[in-house]
């Protein structure tokens, strides 16, 4: 089928016609939609054997896990260099959101003037009157 396929591919790129064009096309499409059965099918069988085997099953998960966890490169400080390990990388993040998200003293001064209650209540509770 793949053979097929390329073969269809190198009569349609020396001779480019629409008909050679929709031939490969057609070739093309059946061959991937056997690929994407053979690989279900493998899946499934994958995960039928992995039943009852918890490490086997989340091993299994972890290989089938699309999005692979990394720190890109980051530009340090003034930006003439660049992180070198995933450290470094975390440590100019750490600073980046220290400064970012730190509230000022002044700021915590005045929201504490804010949050002062403007009232005060006294509450007594005499327990001799209780049976």
């Amino acid at each position: 089928m793949i053979k097929s396929r390329n073969v269809c591919w190198k009569k349609y790129r020396s001779c480019p016609t629409q008909r050679n064009y929709n031939k490969y096309k057609r070739q093309r499409n059946k061959v991937q939609t056997f690929i994407n059965e053979d690989n279900d099918s493998n899946r499934k069988r994958l995960i039928k054997s992995c039943k009852g085997n918890r490490n086997k099953f989340y091993s299994l998960m972890r290989k089938l896990q699309t999005n692979k966890a990394e720190v890109r490169d980051l530009v340090v400080g003034n930006g003439n260099s660049v992180t070198t390990c995933d450290t470094e990388a975390a440590q100019v993040l750490c600073d980046y959101f220290q400064q970012s998200f730190t509230i000022e003293k002044q700021v915590l001064d005045c929201m504490r003037d804010e949050m002062e209650p403007t009232c005060s209540f006294s509450l007594s509770v005499d327990f001799a009157d209780t049976v």
